[in-house]
């Protein structure tokens, strides 16, 4: 993780994270203007681990794993220890659930497992039970402090398979510690087993658990059989949502899924800020798609703004109305430009 991060590293003294407090107060601050605004906020509580060191731009569960066992080499913390049977490494992100429920906002005084700005506490994003092969032999590799030790004065060559969801004790657990510190929170499983059988998706221990709320489920490319995803769920007598889906080549697609899909709510992936050094930041994952901006703007001409966005935008704008059957109001005009302020050759949006 970067100089950015929440959090920065373990104090083994306190058996305890090391907490950054500038970034939390940032995010305090982010709460209040969503507060403010009437924004509700889904807060995935850990990030997927990648898999490789080149896509963990904003940090993950591999990253705990390294700062807990003191593991500085991302592969060999890869096969230090398995993240959903670990006990300590448990017991240390539930410090950071604590941490996260029981902060009291710097801002406005709210405490964050007390405040409503947050619609859903997530068990993690993306979270898949990973399984390790050696690339040898094709035998499987159970993730021991042994590989790491191992791993020292060799290379382990590895495959992975993402396709196993969360495991059903390890969602249930953490689903009755969040409610044991907010019980009138919501609670979503985080998991995200990329496969197409939704019987696969989710372990019945969590959808028959009465700790866990909401079921989420990511959809790039092929949404067919969303229904069939939103069924499983709801025969448990869940809430069923689309927790992102994106990355449409054209605007037929993105208008077949709002056609589709009939369920709570679906959020696209995705709209990116203004930049504090000027214009915005921008977002592409290949195949020449790239995030979206608010307002929209048609007829692009920045390589890096997708030629979609202002039809994405705006469909999308007009659908958060209509799954509410609200009337839609008229698009609104985009606010007054923020001042641009430069100093010592350095210039800044002032967004604050």
């Amino acid at each position: 993780m970067n100089k950015v991060s929440h959090i920065v590293g373990w104090d083994p003294s306190k058996e305890d994270w090391i907490y950054n407090e500038q970034e939390w107060v940032r995010f305090d601050s982010v709460l209040n203007t969503a507060s403010n605004e009437g924004v509700k906020i889904i807060f995935p509580i850990i990030n997927q681990d990648y898999g490789k060191i080149e896509n963990n731009y904003k940090g993950n569960w591999m990253d705990l794993i390294r700062h807990r066992y003191n593991v500085t080499d991302y592969n060999r913390a890869l096969l230090t220890t398995d993240w959903f049977v670990d006990r300590p490494i448990r017991e240390a992100f539930k410090k950071i659930i604590k941490y996260t429920l029981e902060r009291r906002n710097t801002i406005n005084g709210k405490i964050y497992g007390h405040d409503d700005t947050f619609l859903a506490f997530e068990t993690g994003n993306e979270l898949n039970w990973t399984e390790f092969f050696d690339a040898n032999t094709n035998q499987t590799i159970v993730p021991s402090i042994e590989n790491q030790v191992l791993s020292v004065n060799s290379t382990l060559n590895f495959t992975m398979n993402h396709i196993r969801p969360a495991p059903g004790e390890w969602t249930v657990d953490i689903a009755k510690y969040i409610k044991s510190l907010a019980p009138n929170a919501l609670v979503m499983d985080g998991s995200y087993a990329r496969v197409g059988d939704p019987i696969k998706a989710w372990p019945e221990e969590a959808l028959k658990s009465p700790d866990v709320d909401l079921f989420s489920y990511h959809f790039y490319g092929g949404f067919d059989n969303i229904t069939d995803f939103q069924r499983r769920v709801e025969s448990f007598g869940k809430v069923f949502i689309v927790g992102e889906h994106g990355f449409y080549p054209n605007m037929r697609m993105f208008r077949r899924f709002n056609d589709i899909y009939k369920g709570p709510g679906a959020l696209i992936w995705s709209l990116r800020p203004h930049s504090q050094v000027s214009g915005f930041t921008t977002h592409s994952e290949g195949s020449n798609i790239y995030a979206y901006h608010v307002p929209g703007w048609k007829n692009q001409t920045a390589e890096t703004f997708d030629q979609n966005e202002y039809d994405v935008v705006r469909l999308t704008f007009q659908s958060s109305y209509e799954i509410l059957n609200k009337e839609v109001p008229d698009y609104p005009l985009p606010g007054p430009t923020h001042p641009f302020f430069c100093n010592q050759r350095k210039c800044y949006w002032d967004l604050l």
